[in-house]
This record gives structure tokens, sequence and C-alpha cells, in this order.
């Protein structure tokens, strides 16, 4: 697990992340997506799983602004 601050351009907080790097994406993806997050509380939005030559990710947004990344890298 990772968690980062995230600045912006003139080096003020603009939000926070967690990374979390694992091996189920699909699972996190599905239990997510279960919970209907983005429809039970404003300012949620989930990102379809995206797949890359390095692996594969999705993302929550949650209301307070901090985005929760899940990912896992190819293995090769």
């Amino acid at each position: 697990m990772n968690i980062q601050c995230l600045l912006d351009q003139n080096g003020f907080y603009s939000g926070a992340e967690v990374q979390l790097f694992q091996q189920h994406v699909d699972r996190y993806w599905r239990e997510l997506s279960a919970l209907e997050l983005p429809e039970k509380y404003p300012g949620v939005k989930l990102t379809p799983i995206r797949n890359y030559d390095w692996g594969r990710e999705c993302f929550l947004h949650d209301p307070s602004g901090i985005l929760w990344y899940f990912g896992t890298f190819s293995k090769g």
C-alpha cells in the first residue's frame, strides 16, 4: 500500500491517493460495483478496470477527495 498527498501546480494540497497493489483487481471491481456507491453518495465515482501492457487498474474517487487506486502488475 502506498499513500500520497497530491499537490496542485502551485504546491497546495489538492487531495490524496491510496494505492493498493494486489492480484485480484477483478474481485475488487465486482465488490465495489455491487455496493452501488455512486448512487448512494454524491461525489463518488468508479472508474472501470483499464488494461495496459504493464498491468490492470481501477479507481474509486471518494467524496472527501481521496482517490483509491486498485492495481496489479502483469507477470513477465
